[in-house]
C-alpha cells in the first residue's frame, strides 16, 4: 500500500516540477526577442511606427499579462509632435478563459505615465496635447470597462466608461452602445449612446448632460476671453436615420436665461435642410452682455455670411431683457433660404404695446442688404421715456431699406446709415387729455451721403390745429453711434403753421421737446419770421 502511495506521488510529482520550472523560465527569462514581432504586429495594425526601448515581460501570475516598457508610437512626418503616443509602461492582459481554448482574446489593456499628442494637420495653430497618467481597459463577457485619468489645457478629467466589448462594433452590424462620464472638479459630462447596427452610423441614438462650471476660469485656461459666468447646464438626445438628424429635448440654462426646443436636420440634398422649434421663458441680454469680457473699441460692425440652408424654425421668447427695454411675448417664424433669412411674421409686447414686422436680411460672400415692415400699436411713451407725460400713445407704419452694398470683414456704421432708406413711416401720436392728436409721415429723400430726412405732421397739438414739415441731414448726422442717442446738434429746417400763424426757422435738435410749440409769437398771418422757439418736436 505504501509502494502505491509512493508510485502515485512519483508521478505527480514529475508534471509539477515541470510546470514549476515552466512557470520560473517564463518568469526570468528575456522575452526581448519579441521586441520586432510585437512592433510589426503593432505597425501593421495602427500604419504608425513603433519603438520598444525598455523591456518586454511576460508573467502567468496573478494573471497571465504581457507588459512592454518605454513604448512609443510615431506620428505622421507632418506632425508638430514626433509620437503620438508615449508610455512608460502598457500592460496586455488576455482572457485566460478564452487561452486555455487557444483563443487570444484581450481582456484589459493599462497605460501608465503616458502622453498623447493628437494633432490636425499644419492648418492647425498648436497641437492638441494630452496627457494620460493612467488608462486602464478590462472586458468581461458582456462589457468592456474603461477608466482613465487625464490631462488637457492645465485641466485633469477622469474618465469612466461601460460599453458592450469591442468585438460587437467591429463585427458584421451588431448593436453596440453603452454608457460614459467625464468630470474635471465639479464639472461633468455624461452620455449614453446605441448604435443599432455598427460598425455602421446611419443610425445612432445619443442622449447627453453637461454641467460647466467657472466659465471663468475654463475660458481663460482654452485662450479664450474671460467670460464671468458661474455655470453652464445643457442636455440633449440626439437620433439619426440614414440622411435624417434629429436634436430633441434641448434644454439649457445660463445667467438666467433658458432655452428648450427641438432640431431636425435633413442632409440628403445637397442643400441641407433645418427645422424646428426654440422656446424660451427668459433671455437675459443685459447679464449675458455684462459677464462677456469688455472688447476693444470697434473700428467697424462685422455682418457674417449666412449660410446656404433651407427650413423654417419657430421661435417663441417670453421675456428678452436689454440693458434699457423689455421685450415680451416674442413670437417668430424664421425662414431660411440661400444666404438669407427671414422673420415672417415677428411680434412681440413692448411699452403697453404691440409690435409686428416682417424682416428679411440677405448676407452672401458677394452682397448685404434687408428690409422691413413693421408696425407699433398703442406703445406708451412715457415707458420709453420717464420724461414724458402719462398717457401718451404712438403707432406708427414703417417700412425700411438697406440699400445692397458689397460684401467687407466690417461696415462703418455711418456707412449703413447712410444706406438706410426710409421709404415709408406713418406715425400717430395721441394725448386726450392734453388735447393732441397728430398724424405724421417721415422718409428719406435722396441716395447715399446726399441724402437728407423729411417729417410732414398735422393734426391739433393742445386744441390747436398745427401743419408742420421738417427737413434735415440723413440719419447718419442724427444718430450718436458712441451710445445710440440721437445728437443734440443735429441741425434742420421747420415750418408750421397754426390759426393763421406761419414760423420759419433754421434750429437744432437741443431747442425741441415732443411734438409742438410752446411759444409762437405771433406775427403778421402767413409771413415768416426770423426768431421762434419750439418744445417738443421730434424727441
Amino acid at each position: 500500500m505504501q509502494y502505491r502511495a509512493l508510485r502515485f506521488l512519483r508521478w505527480w510529482l514529475a508534471p509539477v516540477i515541470i510546470v514549476a520550472l515552466v512557470i520560473a523560465a517564463i518568469e526570468l527569462m528575456s522575452w526581448n526577442f519579441l521586441k520586432p514581432i510585437i512592433s510589426e504586429r503593432v505597425e501593421k495594425a495602427t500604419g504608425r511606427s513603433v519603438a520598444i526601448h525598455g523591456d518586454v515581460e511576460i508573467s502567468l501570475f496573478p494573471r497571465p499579462q504581457l507588459s512592454l516598457n518605454e513604448l512609443e508610437l510615431d506620428n505622421p512626418e507632418w506632425a508638430a509632435s514626433p509620437h503620438m503616443l508615449e508610455a512608460q509602461r502598457v500592460i496586455v492582459s488576455p482572457s485566460l478563459s478564452n487561452l486555455l481554448q487557444g483563443e487570444v482574446v484581450l481582456e484589459a489593456i493599462e497605460f501608465f505615465d503616458s502622453t498623447l499628442n493628437l494633432e490636425q494637420r499644419a492648418d492647425a495653430e498648436t497641437p492638441l496635447e494630452v496627457s494620460v497618467s493612467s488608462l486602464k481597459m478590462q472586458a468581461d463577457d458582456e462589457t468592456l470597462h474603461t477608466q482613465a485619468t487625464l490631462t488637457f489645457q492645465q485641466h485633469r478629467f477622469e474618465l469612466e466608461a461601460d460599453t458592450d466589448p469591442i468585438a460587437a462594433f467591429i463585427g458584421d452590424a451588431q448593436a453596440f452602445g453603452g454608457e460614459f462620464s467625464l468630470s474635471s472638479g465639479e464639472s461633468l459630462l455624461t452620455s449614453t449612446f446605441e448604435i443599432p447596427q455598427a460598425p455602421s452610423l446611419a443610425r445612432l441614438q445619443a442622449s447627453m448632460e453637461l454641467s460647466l462650471q467657472n466659465l471663468a476660469e475654463w475660458s481663460q485656461s482654452l485662450g479664450l476671453p474671460r467670460v464671468a459666468l458661474d455655470s453652464l447646464e445643457i442636455a440633449a438626445s440626439m437620433e439619426r436615420q440614414g440622411s435624417e438628424w434629429r436634436l430633441h429635448d434641448i434644454d439649457a440654462a445660463v445667467a438666467d436665461s433658458q432655452l428648450t426646443g427641438e432640431l431636425a436636420m435633413d442632409t440628403a440634398d445637397e442643400t441641407l435642410r433645418l427645422d424646428g422649434w426654440l422656446h424660451s421663458p427668459q433671455i437675459d441680454v443685459a447679464a449675458l452682455r455684462a459677464a462677456l469680457p469688455k472688447s476693444e473699441q470697434q473700428t467697424g460692425l462685422p455682418i457674417p455670411v449666412l449660410p446656404d440652408l433651407r427650413g423654417e424654425i419657430v421661435l417663441s421668447v417670453g421675456r428678452l431683457r436689454l440693458e434699457q427695454a423689455l421685450f415680451q411675448t416674442i413670437q417668430a417664424k424664421v425662414q431660411l433660404a440661400e444666404h438669407s433669412v427671414a422673420l415672417s411674421p415677428l411680434t412681440f409686447d413692448m411699452a403697453d404695446g404691440n409690435i409686428e414686422a416682417e424682416v428679411n436680411v440677405t448676407s452672401s460672400p458677394e452682397r448685404v442688404a434687408a428690409e422691413a415692415q413693421i408696425t407699433l400699436q398703442n406703445l406708451n411713451m412715457a415707458e420709453l421715456n420717464s420724461a414724458l407725460p402719462s398717457g401718451d400713445t404712438l403707432g406708427a407704419d414703417l417700412a425700411l431699406e438697406l440699400q445692397s452694398l458689397e460684401q467687407r470683414p466690417t461696415f462703418e456704421l455711418n456707412t449703413l446709415l447712410a444706406h438706410l432708406l426710409i421709404k415709408k413711416a406713418r406715425l400717430a401720436y395721441r394725448d386726450a387729455k392734453a388735447g393732441s392728436d397728430l398724424e405724421a409721415t417721415l422718409e428719406t429723400t435722396g441716395k447715399g451721403e446726399s441724402s437728407e430726412l423729411l417729417l410732414n405732421v398735422s393734426g391739433t397739438f393742445r386744441d390747436k390745429p398745427l401743419e408742420l414739415q421738417v427737413s434735415g441731414a440723413p440719419l447718419s448726422s442724427l444718430v450718436d453711434l458712441e451710445d445710440g442717442s440721437l445728437k443734440q446738434d443735429y441741425s434742420f429746417e421747420v415750418e408750421a403753421r397754426s390759426n393763421g400763424v406761419f414760423a420759419q426757422v433754421d434750429t437744432t435738435l437741443a431747442s425741441l421737446g415732443f411734438w409742438g410749440l410752446s411759444v409762437l409769437k405771433r406775427h403778421k398771418p402767413l409771413q415768416p419770421i426770423s426768431v421762434v422757439a419750439f418744445r417738443g418736436v421730434l424727441t
